[in-house]
């Protein structure tokens, strides 16, 4: 009878708590609410995360080819290999626009007021985009960029290769449709004084970001398409949204001081 009455406290027992289970099993150290900025600020780390690795391994390997460098040793065991290792390429896929495209698809879902409020964030992530995919096609040529990170949201998987006709033709659109939301007035817009550490929410500077990157499309298409590439410097130039001063730069410090290969100590920075 004993062992009845033992038996039975502890089933009411174990079933008084099955309702507050949820919640008695939730580790209060994981975040389930992600800030929308704080995923904007993480993509401006991982930009500097990687730059160790192309300063050594993509200029190791490419700066010789091109006889702008030359090793200790003529024919070194990897002298004929020609291969950026500095990972910009899956930066491109694994940090930038994945997340890019989550800040994106949660500022959809806020409501209408909030939506208004984060829509000069959302601008940005254009620009980064731009800023970054340039670089890859600069070594890669035909990327996948349009349908790209589109697998959560929209079920593509093998996303197509853009041709860098295409994919300077986007990025012209999105950076001209950035600087329009960056430049029109709004009081109430997020305060990104920290989530942004490069510019701080400085809307101008990010236009300049975006200005000195629509430049860049430009001197690619100069042999390919002159017209165009002076249409495009000229918008530029007539907008007096430039860079002048190193105040503009689109750079951060790393570290001051950072111990790099060879024992060298320097001032690391993520540079346009």
């Amino acid at each position: 009878m004993k062992k009845i009455i033992i038996l039975l406290l502890t089933v009411g027992i174990l079933f008084s708590c099955t309702d507050e289970f949820g919640d008695i099993n939730t580790d209060p150290n994981i975040i389930t609410d992600i800030p929308t900025e704080a995923v904007f600020t993480y993509v401006e780390k991982k930009l500097g995360d990687y730059k160790g690795a192309e300063w050594y391994h993509d200029n190791h390997q490419i700066m010789t080819w091109l006889q702008y460098v030359s090793g200790d040793q003529g024919n070194a065991n990897d002298i004929n290999s020609l291969e950026p290792r500095g990972g910009k390429y899956g930066l491109l896929y694994t940090d930038i626009l994945v997340h890019m495209e989550e800040v994106r698809r949660q500022i959809s879902i806020k409501s209408v007021e909030d939506q208004e409020k984060y829509k000069k964030l959302g601008a940005l992530t254009y620009i980064v985009q731009a800023f970054h995919g340039l670089r890859v096609t600069d070594l890669f040529g035909s990327i996948p960029y349009i349908q790209a990170s589109k697998a959560r949201t929209e079920g593509i998987f093998n996303p197509d290769y853009d041709d860098q006709a295409t994919l300077f033709d986007t990025w012209i659109d999105e950076l001209d449709d950035a600087i329009a939301v960056l430049s029109a007035p709004q009081t109430d817009a997020i305060d990104l004084s920290t989530a942004d550490f490069i510019f701080g929410g400085d809307w101008d500077k990010w236009i300049k970001t975006a200005n000195a990157i629509k430049l860049r499309i430009a001197l690619r298409l100069e042999s390919q398409d002159l017209t165009k590439a002076k249409s495009i410097i000229t918008t530029v130039v007539s907008s007096n949204k430039n860079m002048s001063s190193t105040d503009d730069d689109f750079s951060y410090n790393i570290g001051d001081g950072w111990r790099g290969t060879g024992g060298a100590d320097m001032d690391w920075k993520v540079r346009l």
